[in-house]
């Protein structure tokens, strides 16, 4: 067999491949891609003809010729309006514009070929013409603040104006406050690439858009990182600086990925006296959620920031995991679990409302509502509830048509119409859920308004089913007809008058508690609304609404209501009791200015024994502040927000007048508690803010105001962990935790980013470091352009140091990322970088999408969003079967190789869940593709395991490429009739050969 190189059959296989958009190796009966080069002569490609050149003037290009040889196919958009030609005397090779050469402009527009850039921007700015066709009419160029001036640079003054009024702009400056807003006001980093936002940048100053200080969605998460992880060091002297005692609320939460995350907040007032809240970890919990897992990732936390002998009390819900977690902290930090152990009362809130809506068994009712069951049982679960259940039934009907829901606005219309108000809107129902009882009140609360148009539609389905039924037993004489239509579950379900009645009652009686929750879920500024002071106010005046329900509703033909308000009753109560575990709840009530003993008396006048009780909890309590030194300071007084009052807030003034009653002395020894007690101020009645009465008086009582400090620094529930979470999304835990963090910091700053300038600056300080220069070798990256960035900038720095260093050379492009990106654009050509690598190559195939491949990729998310369904599956296949992600390729071929080692219980599966999986069933034909799927992917997994590892070494990279052309070769030949298939494979080649 004849010699030839590879340049020669590469070149070959290209020429003679199909006739498409871009060129694929077809098979050849002398190829061989592992047989080497032996003679080394390169290129010996064979000249090309004169196709291609048809319309050039050869008389206007004296010294150029066509291009004699082409070691590879050429690629890029713009040679197909660009002649290829060669300067005969240095063999130097240029692009020729078709279009300026056949119209014979004066000036012929000729580009160096080793770059085509030139070439693009000719071809866009000249002609409008882009890599996807003719460019869309631009917009017209926004006008400037600047251009509306109109300034003369040829003028000095006007010189002068410009250049102040430039130079005015730092783009730092300009960084700092974009990341504020982003972080504070939780803007989506998408955001910040619309063209609508950077049109109104370049409004406001040209400079902006001008300077690239407008960044891309992934450049702002970077910044916000960075400006995270600089500004530890501020949060930690915050938190080292503060006044108060750091106290702590956490929670555990998993991410629809099955991800466990613990999000651990603080709160404490920092040296000028202003109330903060900081993340300051989330960090992923392995295993279970059990109190000695939690505890260890607390304490990795507290540790960090240097806070052990700083900690103050924990807020947190009812889990037994966080008891644990406590006893746990609790031995290694020094305190009681039961006097530093805060219950959130939005949890307890909630665990009562949900025993009014749903009974004793509201746990276990949810337990069922989330098993995975049929329509039909669900429906008569929720039914047995009563009014509610009725309501939640209707309401979920609504939701699952379309029709139905469109048919609800008609007759609302009709309804506004009837009533004058034409211009009224029309509402969608609200959906509830078995977990929060807010979402159940929403529901009811949004229903009873439409309850006009839900009735008529209900009962014209109550209709049609009434004349079914009359049509075939006709009108009763005969029994129903085995074979028939089932009966609408929403028949069952008709709400009557009496059912709205109870609705509207349980509206009334939920009120409160919502009013509560609103209260007590803010973060306590002023030291209220969210204070730990407000929580057994706010349960004495829940517990005497509750009493007044159940006398309301002691005679009730219905024993819903009765039987709700009993158990809702029972439950605050029981929580109430618990509050006497930690003093904290009582001593802050006490310290209140505003309310002190008296209130506390007047409200315990028939429980002496809690008085008791209360009053030696909270001594002990002073005991462990009367003797700490103290330094003395003032700090200014700070003005208060008003805000419009609710019956909660009535409740509570109308006792206040009786704190400005003094109490008898508590011990015999004169302190400064037992002092402040035994005072009166007639204005302490109308104290507002206890944390600035405090605050002004720490040096008249520096020790009780360190405690009243401590105990308005914490919050009444913790509500900041859940808020975390309600923003995580898919966002990854290190960006979350910054931007969520970033939201609370003082005075950010500005930073750079990971372009190959900052990555210059590094590395250069590596080598200085470490005096290796003159050693500089190869520089190996992925192929990112800020690594061409950098090794050009390197290289310039070595040159300066007199160091050869040619950055073209020396940059040597990760062979793991190049096939990373060639079986992306395999499994997905809109995938990013693969896309950007190969959009020049391939030009708009319509077939590129992989069917089968994302039915089994939403297959195992359908899994995955159910606990049943997932322990289901796993118990009869022995495992899960894993899920992929967008970043690595080789999690899908992982999940092809566990869907085919488990394809009978994904088969068993997809049959049990049919009506829901109808449009992702994967049919045997389906299967076949993804085993011809594993297939082709199979070689790029072998290649990747034998080029990782700090043992591969550079020889094995042409080697694997070749093992890998050859593989191209032979999987087009063997799917030549499968145009989908190979429409895939040939986008993977595109990138392949491009690299």
């Amino acid at each position: 067999m004849a010699q030839t190189t590879r340049g020669e059959m590469l070149s070959s296989n290209l020429s003679s491949a199909p006739s498409t958009s871009f060129s694929v190796p077809e098979s050849s009966p002398d190829f061989d891609p592992l047989e080497p080069d032996v003679d080394g002569t390169g290129d010996t490609s064979p000249s090309i003809d004169y196709a291609g050149y048809e319309g050039i003037d050869w008389n206007r290009l004296a010294g150029f010729s066509i291009r004699k040889h082409r070691k590879r196919a050429r690629t890029g958009w713009v040679w197909e309006h660009g002649f290829d030609i060669e300067n005969t005397d240095s063999g130097h090779r240029y692009w020729l514009c078709k279009l300026c050469h056949r119209k014979k402009t004066t000036i012929t527009h000729m580009y160096d070929a080793a770059s085509t850039s030139q070439a693009n921007s000719h071809m866009e700015e000249v002609h409008h013409v882009c890599k996807g066709g003719p460019m869309l009419p631009q917009r017209k160029k926004q006008r400037t603040l600047l251009n509306m001036v109109d300034l003369d640079t040829h003028q000095p003054k006007d010189q002068a104006l410009m250049n102040a009024f430039i130079s005015s702009f730092d783009p730092l400056r300009f960084q700092h406050l974009l990341i504020r807003w982003v972080s504070c006001d939780n803007i989506p980093f998408h955001k910040l690439e619309s063209p609508y936002f950077r049109d109104l940048m370049a409004y406001a100053n040209s400079a902006i858009v001008d300077s690239g200080s407008v960044p891309t969605h992934s450049t702002i998460r970077d910044w916000i990182v960075r400006s995270f992880n600089r500004h530890k060091g501020v949060v930690t002297e915050l938190l080292r600086r503060s006044l108060s005692r750091i106290n702590v609320s956490f929670d555990a939460w998993s991410s629809r990925k099955f991800m466990s995350l613990l999000g651990l907040t603080v709160h404490f007032l920092d040296d000028e006296g202003n109330f903060r809240t900081f993340l300051l970890g989330l960090p992923r919990i392995e295993g279970r959620h059990c109190g000695e897992n939690l505890a260890d990732r607390v304490s990795e936390i507290l540790h960090e920031y240097g806070l052990e002998d700083r900690v103050g009390y924990f807020v947190t819900d009812n889990a037994e995991s966080n008891d644990t977690c406590l006893e746990d902290l609790g031995r290694e930090l020094g305190f009681k679990k039961q006097h530093r152990r805060l219950r959130c009362c939005g949890h307890i809130i909630n665990l009562v409302a949900r025993s009014i809506l749903f009974g004793t068994d509201a746990d276990a009712f949810e337990e069922d509502c989330q098993a995975d069951k049929e329509i039909q049982d669900e429906v008569k679960l929720w039914r047995s509830k009563g009014p509610i259940g009725k309501l939640h039934n209707t309401v979920h009907w609504v939701e699952r048509s379309g029709q139905r829901i469109e048919r609800l606005h008609k007759l609302q219309s009709i309804e506004n119409t009837a009533l004058g108000l034409e211009d009224k809107t029309t509402y969608d129902v609200v959906m509830d859920n078995a977990t929060r009882w807010n979402s159940s009140e929403a529901m009811m609360e949004r229903a009873y308004t439409l309850r006009n148009a839900l009735d008529s539609l209900v009962q014209a389905e109550v209709t049609e089913w009434s004349q079914y039924v009359a049509r075939r037993t006709q009108n009763g004489a005969k029994p129903m007809p085995k074979k028939c239509r089932k009966k609408p579950t929403i028949v069952d379900d008709r709400m009557a008058a009496e059912d709205w009645s109870v609705i509207a009652e349980y509206l009334a009686i939920l009120k409160p508690l919502k009013i509560a929750t609103k209260r007590l879920e803010g973060r306590p500024r002023e030291g209220k609304f969210g204070a730990i002071w407000e929580v057994l106010l706010t349960m004495e005046w829940l517990l005497k609404h509750l009493e007044e329900a159940k006398l309301q509703h002691e005679r009730d033909e219905e024993p819903y209501l009765r039987i709700g308000c009993n158990l809702g009753w029972m439950k605050l109560d029981q929580y109430y009791a618990l509050t006497e575990d930690s003093p904290a709840y009582l001593a802050s009530l006490v310290l209140h200015p505003a309310f002190r003993w008296s209130t506390v008396e007047s409200q315990w006048s028939d429980h002496p024994d809690w008085l008791t009780r209360g009053r030696t909890a909270v001594q002990e309590l002073w005991e462990e502040y009367r003797s700490l030194p103290i330094e003395q300071d003032t700090i200014p007084e700070q003005p208060t927000v008003s805000r419009m009052t609710t019956d909660l807030d009535d409740f509570m003034a109308s006792i206040r007048k009786l704190g400005a009653q003094p109490a008898p002395s508590v011990c015999s020894v004169r302190d400064e508690y037992a002092e402040w007690v035994a005072s009166t101020d007639p204005g302490d009645c109308l104290v507002d803010d206890p944390i600035q009465y405090w605050l002004l008086r720490r040096r008249q009582y520096p020790r009780l105001s360190r405690m009243a400090i401590d105990l308005f620094s914490i919050p009444a529930m913790s509500s900041e962990p859940e808020r975390i979470f309600s923003l995580a999304g898919q966002m990854s835990k290190e960006t979350l935790q910054a931007l969520l963090a970033l939201s609370e910091l003082p005075d950010l700053d500005g930073l750079g980013s990971h372009g190959g300038a900052e990555q210059s600056k590094l590395l250069r300080h590596v080598l200085e470091d470490y005096n290796i220069w003159n050693k500089s070798g190869f520089y190996t990256g992925d192929n990112h352009g800020s690594n061409d960035k950098l090794c050009r900038l390197l290289g310039e720095h070595l040159q300066a140091r007199g160091i050869n260093w040619e950055p073209r050379k020396q940059r040597i492009r990760c062979h793991g990322h190049v096939i990373n990106l060639a079986v992306q654009a395999f499994l997905f050509i809109d995938s990013k970088e693969a896309a950007r690598a190969s959009l020049e190559q391939i030009e708009g195939d319509d077939e590129i999408a992989f069917g089968p491949l994302g039915k089994i990729h939403n297959i195992s998310v359908h899994m995955r969003e159910n606990d049943y369904r997932w322990n289901l599956f796993k118990k009869r296949a022995g495992r899960s079967l894993g899920l992929d992600n967008d970043t690595r390729w080789n999690s899908w071929f992982l999940l092809l190789d566990v869907a085919f080692n488990l394809q009978e219980h994904v088969d068993w599966y997809q049959r049990r869940y049919y009506e829901n999986l109808q449009d992702d069933y994967l049919a045997p034909n389906e299967w076949c593709i993804l085993r011809e799927t594993r297939a082709f992917l199979q070689p790029f997994c072998k290649i990747t395991q034998l080029t990782e590892g700090r043992y591969a070494t550079l020889d094995r990279t042409l080697f694997t490429m070749d093992v890998l052309h050859r593989h191209y070769t032979q999987a087009f030949q063997k799917h030549h009739d499968n145009h989908a298939l190979r429409s895939c494979i040939a986008a993977s080649w595109a990138v392949f050969d491009n690299y």
